[in-house]
């Protein structure tokens, strides 16, 4: 009997220290905490809006071309502007300039919502506000990123990762399932409302953090040289570190290719399996479900290994590929499961192989970097994969996304081994 009792409570202290591996950030940072839970309400009313107005576009114009348009013209400032944004970042208060463009976020959602529900809304009214919420992401977007060293301590930065990462994939777990609903039960308006209310929350939660915290993690000021040379500057670092270098360019080509699921997953529903908004939703909630559950999975370890990032997007890239030939609905929505959690794994790796090797000063325009190659690349992808999807179908364009993440990964192999070939470059 005292075997059996001391076994069991050996097995709870276990299970309690791997709960408090998992959660150390939330668990230790006051500051991180309020910082999460606005935004997973935040991006659970993103996901809503991608849904609603992924549906929106389709009813006014009934191509998927002009639906792949609407989303690159919603990336094209990340792309035009998201160098000199990291400039902005990098020299002014990340905190405060958050909360300005998530109260600019949220006029211009409202503003879309009023549109849609008296019935003014056409499809270049959509191109105007899609472009002005893209100017402001390019701020916001990597801003988000910059803050959290600024909130958790060295220790827990993975830890912080990782489980941003479950905010932002997990979120899908119920916001396009949500979306379907409300745009199949009340209309996309209210996809649109929720989202802009999701927005005035997080500024909300931002004021609630101290102004003075971790602040002087950024080194000092920032260097009084022009934005061309600062941007220069970060250029020459990614350049001169192999493990930003790789997780960027790898980046870049899955963020072109293969994270168009906007585009491909409403064509796939509507004309491969001749479903509406619900199955749409249903597909976004089944790699959520997978994202939460291997994201929380990557959250416990103690260090995240960046070898794997090279694996982790050829293993991204064969699910996809099995997505793309799965005939049944039942099993498409089994293997977005495991899309979601190769999506997951994929993204915080390299995210963590950016951000912790970012120096302070310039986090900023690197994290720009970032947001460029993950949303910027749009611009070029979604109108090329809504290209493929409207001349060879749905499963061609997601066949895309799946050769082109496979790439990516081999890509990085290549990197790798011709590294350990030749002389060893010192990471700045």
């Amino acid at each position: 009997m005292r075997v059996t009792k001391m076994t069991k409570k050996r097995v709870r202290t276990r299970n309690f220290r791997s709960t408090v591996t998992t959660f150390a950030s939330l668990h230790r940072s006051r500051d991180f905490r309020i910082f999460f839970f606005a935004q997973v309400g935040s991006n659970i009313g993103t996901w809503m809006q991608i849904t609603g107005l992924s549906w929106v576009v389709l009813d006014l114009t009934g191509s998927a071309s002009k639906l792949g348009v609407v989303l690159a013209v919603e990336t094209l400032p990340v792309l035009l502007l998201g160098p000199f944004a990291g400039t902005v970042i990098d020299r002014y208060d990340v905190r405060r300039l958050t909360v300005t463009t998530q109260t600019v976020l949220a006029v211009i959602v409202v503003a879309l919502a009023a549109l849609q529900l008296t019935g003014q809304l056409n499809y270049p009214t959509t191109l105007m506000l899609s472009f002005l919420f893209g100017v402001t992401l390019a701020i916001d977007s990597p801003a988000r990123q910059t803050l959290l060293p600024e909130l958790v301590d060295a220790r827990d930065l993975s830890n912080a990762i990782a489980m941003n990462a479950v905010s932002l994939n997990g979120s899908s777990l119920l916001g396009p399932a949500l979306g379907g609903l409300a745009v199949a039960w009340v209309g996309a308006a209210w996809c649109f409302v929720l989202n802009g209310l999701s927005f005035a929350a997080v500024a909300v939660a931002l004021l609630a953090i101290p102004t003075d915290a971790r602040r002087s993690s950024k080194g000092g000021a920032a260097p009084a040289a022009g934005p061309a040379a600062g941007i220069a500057d970060a250029f020459r670092v990614v350049a001169r570190t192999p493990v930003m270098r790789d997780a960027l360019l790898m980046m870049a080509l899955v963020g072109t290719f293969t994270y168009e699921f906007p585009v491909t997953l409403p064509l796939l529903a509507r004309d491969s399996f001749e479903a509406g908004p619900t199955f749409y939703g249903l597909l976004f909630a089944a790699a959520g479900a997978g994202a939460t559950v291997w994201g929380l999975r990557l959250a416990g370890q103690q260090d995240h290994d960046r070898e794997t990032l090279a694996n982790a997007s050829v293993i991204l890239g064969v699910f996809v590929l099995a997505g793309a030939s799965v005939p049944h609905p039942v099993a498409e929505i089994a293997v977005f499961v495991l899309v979601g959690a190769a999506s997951v794994r994929f993204m915080t790796l390299a995210n963590a192989a950016v951000l912790e090797n970012a120096p302070p000063q310039l986090r900023g325009r690197i994290m720009s970097f970032w947001y460029i190659c993950f949303q910027g690349t749009t611009l070029v992808g979604a109108p090329a994969v809504g290209y493929v999807a409207a001349a060879m179908g749905a499963r061609w364009a997601l066949a895309v996304g799946g050769g082109a993440a496979i790439c990516a990964g081999l890509l990085g192999r290549w990197s790798q081994q011709r590294e350990r070939s030749g002389p060893r470059t010192l990471s700045v």
